[in-house]
């Protein structure tokens, strides 16, 4: 049966106080009578909300001393958990070949070790049953509360930042750009790491210049995902980047997916593209690993040999096994989840800014020396002996 509007209203705010911390664990509640006065509620309305509190844990009802507020029960005393957010049950399990999710295990890697030497535990938390982030799994965080450390890898879980801050939950966050967005709300009160994009751009146009380019066609996709808003885009910073450098910037967005379903309509409008502009570079996020499968990159786009390509981001040197050896900026995400979760596991818990620098990589495609690979290196110390 469910309980009147009054207690469920009451219970729900009384909770709320107990998760966020306004009603502070171990402190005691000032009896019935006194408190149905101050909340301006009857008796018998406190008296049945305190039961559901008491029911879920909330609060302790001892006899001939008082009640006092228990916090989640969730956890044992003195239990140390940081939750890392992952995206649905199986995401572990059937996304190991995706380049989000070798970054994303990089990073998991990086924060299981930073939490053990704070003397924590990291655990996954499972923040949609259908991988959906407007289809939020609120029984699972429900827990969540002023105590509660949280670990987030990027902006996709943007839509409970509102329900991690009403919790007044310690949060750390990685961001892959570093440009004033709709989320700096948040990031103001969290440990915020990002990834210094505006640093990435200059040294990419700076390289690309120095290599003689200068008509560079910018490749930006527009996700199937609703991210927040960004005040300062891409699409500007690089513009006037480029303005400083005598370059011209030719701006493509596409609104496919970089998926193999994709492929032929992403490789015919790269050759259009390349036919109207005769650009002598490319700057983008990512290029599609399908592109790199069937042979040369060049062939496959049908561009001139000498195009200058540069990625802002590589996957586990992926790009180091493609023909050609692909440029791009590296950034250590191993690192950056073991930073992050040494500070989140900091008794005293302080929101900062981390920015990180990408590193280049001047590999094959921006006119760089091609890199050994292990098999290589291999093969040249190989000596074969004749019988």
């Amino acid at each position: 049966m469910r309980p009147p509007e009054k207690t469920l209203k009451l219970y729900q705010s009384l909770k709320s106080d107990i998760l966020n911390g306004r009603l502070e664990i171990g402190s005691q509640l000032p009896s019935e009578d006194v408190f149905a006065q101050q909340l301006g509620v009857g008796r018998i309305t406190l008296r049945n909300a305190l039961v559901k509190l008491e029911n879920d844990g909330l609060i302790d009802r001892l006899k001939r001393k008082g009640t006092f507020v228990r916090g989640d029960r969730s956890r044992s005393d003195g239990e140390k958990v940081i939750s890392l957010l992952v995206p649905y049950p199986k995401y572990m399990t059937e996304n190991q070949q995706s380049n989000i999710f070798r970054m994303f295990s990089l990073f998991f890697y990086g924060a299981v070790r930073g939490a053990a030497e704070k003397g924590f535990r990291l655990e996954p938390l499972v923040f949609s049953r259908t991988n959906s982030n407007q289809d939020i799994d609120f029984q699972a965080l429900n827990h969540i509360n002023c105590n509660s450390r949280i670990l987030v890898y990027n902006y996709w879980y943007h839509t409970a930042f509102d329900f991690f801050r009403e919790r007044n939950a310690k949060v750390g966050i990685y961001l892959d750009f570093a440009l004033p967005s709709a989320l700096d709300k948040y990031c103001s009160s969290w440990i915020t790491a990002r990834y210094n994009t505006i640093s990435a751009y200059n040294e990419s146009l700076k390289l690309l210049h120095d290599r003689n380019c200068r008509k560079i066609l910018h490749i930006t996709w527009r996700s199937n995902v609703k991210t927040p808003e960004r005040t300062i885009t891409e699409k500007s910073i690089i513009e006037e980047i480029a303005q400083k450098n005598d370059i011209e910037i030719i701006n493509y967005c596409f609104d496919i997916l970089p998926d193999m379903a994709n492929a032929k309509v992403y490789i015919e409008k790269i050759r259009e593209l390349y036919k109207t502009h005769k650009f002598d570079g490319i700057v983008t996020i990512g290029l599609p690993q399908y592109l790199t499968l069937y042979g040369n990159l060049y062939d496959t786009l049908g561009l001139p040999h000498d195009v200058k390509i540069l990625l802002f981001k590589d996957y586990s040197n992926y790009y180091l096994n493609t023909s050609p050896q692909i440029s791009m900026f590296d950034i250590d995400m191993e690192h950056i989840g073991y930073e992050l979760a040494g500070h989140l596991a900091d008794a005293d818990y302080k929101p900062c800014q981390i920015l990180y620098k990408p590193e280049l990589k001047d590999r094959e495609s921006t006119g760089g020396k091609h890199i050994l690979l292990p098999h290589e290196i291999w093969q040249n110390e190989l000596t074969f002996t004749t019988i």
